[in-house]
């Protein structure tokens, strides 16, 4: 049946979940990339496996899907969805950074808090985590941009914000720069309040960001 996922995704992006709708084979089967000819023979075997009602007409095919076709996309839309929407908590030691974060957010915080709505303290929180267990971590999030910039004759360059919660308190955001200063598996993090006074933390301190 995982054969068949994408041409019942293809009827019920087309209206047909629930009602009949008609299609041209010769649309789709450049939409699909597939022949016309291989099209008409998928859409016989799924009928026949009882996935779709189908039935010509002057105008093209007239197709709806079953029960049975709708369950096969309601399966796979319940299996992506436990794989996107299951947020996984990322932890990390707390390591000194190379000073040059204050810098650097005095120069972006105004539009720092134009596209997070916060103010960010004078600094960073540097964070060292495990790279897989960070790229899943951010896969899960969608980021707000801070496009480039000139200012005083230099280029600052663009960088993405992802908004977080710290030790499930405080809100925050991992700062990822287009132009990397440091290791992939060294983490930036920004928020409103100094990190390492608010929550108490030192170097080597464990984390979690959520």
């Amino acid at each position: 049946m995982e054969n068949y996922f994408g041409y019942l995704l293809h009827i019920g992006k087309k209206g047909g979940m629930f009602s009949t709708i008609t299609v041209s084979t010769l649309s789709s089967s450049k939409e699909l990339k597939k022949s016309q000819q291989s099209l008409s023979r998928i859409f016989i075997e799924m009928e026949k496996k009882g996935l779709i009602e189908r039935k010509p007409s002057y105008q093209g095919l007239e197709v709806s899907l079953t029960e049975k076709g709708r369950n096969v996309l309601k399966d796979n839309y319940n299996n992506l969805k436990k794989i996107f929407e299951t947020k996984e908590e990322l932890t990390g030691k707390v390591k000194s950074g190379m000073g040059e974060g204050s810098w650097y957010i005095r120069k972006y915080a105004l539009r720092i808090k134009k596209a997070l709505g916060f103010l960010p303290y004078d600094g960073t929180l540097n964070i060292e985590v495990k790279l897989e267990e960070e790229k899943r971590f951010i896969s899960q999030m969608n980021s707000v941009d801070v496009e480039e910039f000139t200012s005083e004759g230099r280029t600052f360059g663009r960088i993405k914000l992802y908004k977080i919660k710290i030790n499930k308190s405080v809100e925050g955001a991992i700062v990822i720069p287009e132009r990397a200063r440091h290791p992939e598996h060294i983490i930036e993090v920004i928020a409103p309040v100094c990190l390492r006074k608010e929550l108490d933390l030192k170097d080597n301190s464990t984390v979690g960001l959520s």
